[in-house]
């Protein structure tokens, strides 16, 4: 929305309007116009049923027409059936608590009460996919569309074929949205993206690449579906695909030379969990260092346990107390057995790792040679179709410093002067994140570093002591010295996210959040932040443009 609103902004100056005459319309950017409108739409396609935003597209379409008439008449259709109730407290107050269950009863209830509202449909679609119940949302879309929306529109189509998607259910998407690939500007293309995806996922990938490039044709700033065509044509998804090294050898570059590093604080079925997962790849590791960060439950015993039956390829390390996170890192990295390990590999105790994480590294690695981090792609273990991570990049609050920090405040706990891009977060996942690509920061959960790298940069900082941004500060303090992170997101890690009550904070965790978020900011400045943002910037434009240029030569 904010890209569609600035494009806009740019494409119309304030002394132009789009339904003046020609000599109105002279100072109009045509280009980014046309960049502006298609999206505001790509924004819908986000969030098919929302209707105030239908409402803003067919505004812009009014003062310069440009969509086509099965979109102009299924936008229209649903600002029609689409009314914002005036009260939402109490299912606010529900969505706040995440207690999935009340909140999908409740919607039934509304749905029920008021059929015809499509307001109700549109958070059913939203919760559907957030609760891990898609198969719940799609019964309402099937049973429950609203008889004022058309039901053969492109709409109900594009709803059913992403949440068909989003289960996996690849042949039933592809029959859904048999006949809807008709690619151009002004189309609602939800249902051609998701077509795409999956071809792709059913292996006809020589079509979806097709389907992508068409869409790219129209919406050639859609970096996202660019790097997915690039790495699905390079054949990166696919360890047998095409890379600079064969697999065979691709394998050496990890394989016995790297170390995996995990420390735990009273969860002991996670750990268990966790280590599950890791023992099938124990054989391609030099050695595996689990620390008990002084726990009280059984967590020293599953170490050991593990330990045991992994015998000299595992070593356990009790402490007495919790020394925090960033201090069980640093112990851990400075541990004489990793004087021989060339890659170090911290994983988080509810990590989930799937049995080729360490081929899919290794491709990262060869991928992206010149970084000093690897990292994987988060999603919920409990809802496997939702992203909780992806590649990492920094963003800027607006406004001059004495704005910012008017704003930064501890009863204002968002208004921070720096984050992370987050539009990964809780989307589903249909492949808009499958790509390899050099970024500012990857999560902590799963990541790999090169030893070396990381023994320059110095350890954690215990300022953020015990937890939070530690990882993140890391990953700053490298690039400050030139190093970045790259993202792979065709290794998909397993989180084994609590939800509902069980992931509301207390008070003290959100306040050791907060406070850690304040001294992460302190200590860089904004002009050091700007000078990262440029060095990101530099590296990802020239990642883009080479794998622009190569899909130049595959069109050609």
């Amino acid at each position: 929305m904010r890209l569609a609103s600035l494009a806009l902004a740019e494409a119309v100056p304030s002394t132009a309007s789009p339904e003046a005459g020609a000599a109105g319309r002279q100072g109009i950017n045509p280009v980014m116009l046309a960049t502006g409108r298609e999206l505001l739409l790509a924004a819908l396609e986000d969030d098919p049923l929302k209707g105030d935003l239908a409402r803003q597209v067919l505004g812009v379409d009014r003062q310069a027409p440009w969509l086509d008439s099965a979109t102009r008449t299924a936008l229209l259709e649903l600002a029609a059936a689409f009314a914002r109730p005036d009260n939402l407290r109490y299912f606010q107050r529900l969505a706040q608590q995440g207690e999935y269950a009340k909140i999908m009863s409740y919607l039934d209830g509304e749905r029920a009460k008021a059929p015809e509202n499509a307001y109700w449909l549109q958070q059913v679609l939203a919760v559907g996919e957030l609760a891990g119940e898609p198969a719940w949302a799609l019964e309402h879309v099937r049973r429950h569309w609203p008889a004022s929306l058309a039901q053969g529109n492109l709409l109900a189509v594009a709803a059913e074929a992403h949440l068909l998607a989003v289960m996996g259910r690849h042949d039933e998407a592809l029959e859904r949205s048999a006949g809807h690939d008709a690619v151009a500007p002004g189309r609602f293309l939800l249902a051609a993206e998701r077509r795409a995806h999956s071809l792709c996922m059913s292996g006809r990938a020589a079509e979806a690449q097709q389907l992508w490039g068409r869409i790219l044709a129209v919406r050639p700033w859609h970096v996202n579906l660019l790097c997915r065509l690039h790495d699905s044509l390079k054949g990166y998804a696919k360890l047998g695909g095409s890379a600079s090294l064969a697999d065979s050898d691709r394998q050496h570059i990890l394989h016995g030379r790297t170390a995996a590093l995990l420390y735990s604080w009273n969860k002991a079925d996670d750990l268990n969990n966790a280590l599950q997962s890791l023992a099938p790849s124990a054989d391609g590791l030099c050695t595996i260092l689990a620390l008990n960060n002084g726990s009280t439950d059984g967590t020293g015993a599953v170490i050991d346990a593990w330990a045991d039956r992994l015998g000299g390829r595992m070593q356990a390390v009790h402490l007495p107390v919790n020394i925090g996170a960033p201090a069980a890192r640093n112990w851990l990295k400075n541990m004489p057995e990793l004087e021989t390990a060339e890659y170090v590999a911290y994983l988080d105790d509810d990590a989930i790792l799937p049995p080729d994480w360490l081929a899919h590294m290794a491709r990262a690695v060869d991928v992206c040679p010149e970084a000093s981090v690897w990292g994987g792609k988060i999603i919920d273990r409990a809802a496997p179709h939702i992203i909780q991570s992806a590649d990492l990049h920094l963003v800027m609050a607006g406004g001059s410093d004495d704005e910012i920090n008017a704003e930064f405040r501890p009863t204002r706990a968002h208004a921070v002067p720096f984050n992370v891009s987050d539009i990964h977060a809780q989307v589903a996942d249909c492949g808009g994140f499958d790509y390899i690509r050099p970024c500012i920061s990857v999560t902590g959960c799963c990541h790999l570093f090169r030893r070396a790298d990381l023994m320059t940069c110095g350890d954690f900082s215990l300022s953020l002591s015990p937890s939070q941004y530690d990882d993140l500060e890391h990953d700053l303090r490298m690039a400050s010295k030139g190093m970045h992170c790259a993202y792979t997101g065709f290794l998909p890690v397993g989180h084994m996210k609590r939800t509902g009550k069980a992931v509301r904070m207390s008070a003290a965790q959100f306040g050791n959040g907060l406070g850690n978020k304040f001294k992460l900011h302190a200590m860089y400045p904004r002009e050091e932040i700007e000078r990262l943002m440029d060095f990101e910037t530099t590296l990802l434009e020239q990642d883009l443009l080479r794998k622009a240029a190569l899909l130049d030569t595959f069109a050609a």
